[in-house]
């Protein structure tokens, strides 16, 4: 039930969502300078600030040139999380 209150409101930032479950989803923000007016951080940052407001669950965001490039950058937080 809490994954899909975190992904529907990804089509709110792309009409094109993967849903990954139990616990991940993709989004294309390839248009996001067009459509959002900023590069693609901002709206995964306001999908992360709505997220933890309107149901109390912190998500991770990351971006990148390529799905691989995105997955591997949150990969690298997990790892530094785990070393601290």
């Amino acid at each position: 039930m809490v994954y899909r209150q975190v992904v529907e409101p990804l089509a709110h930032l792309s009409p094109v969502v993967q849903a990954l479950p139990p616990s991940a989803a993709l989004v294309e923000l390839k248009g996001a300078r067009r459509y959002h007016g900023t590069d693609a951080r901002y709206p995964g940052e306001v999908l992360r600030v709505r997220t933890i407001s309107r149901i109390g669950v912190d998500v991770r965001v990351r971006s990148g040139p390529s799905i691989t490039v995105a997955a591997i950058a949150s990969a690298q937080i997990e790892v530094d999380q785990g070393r601290g």
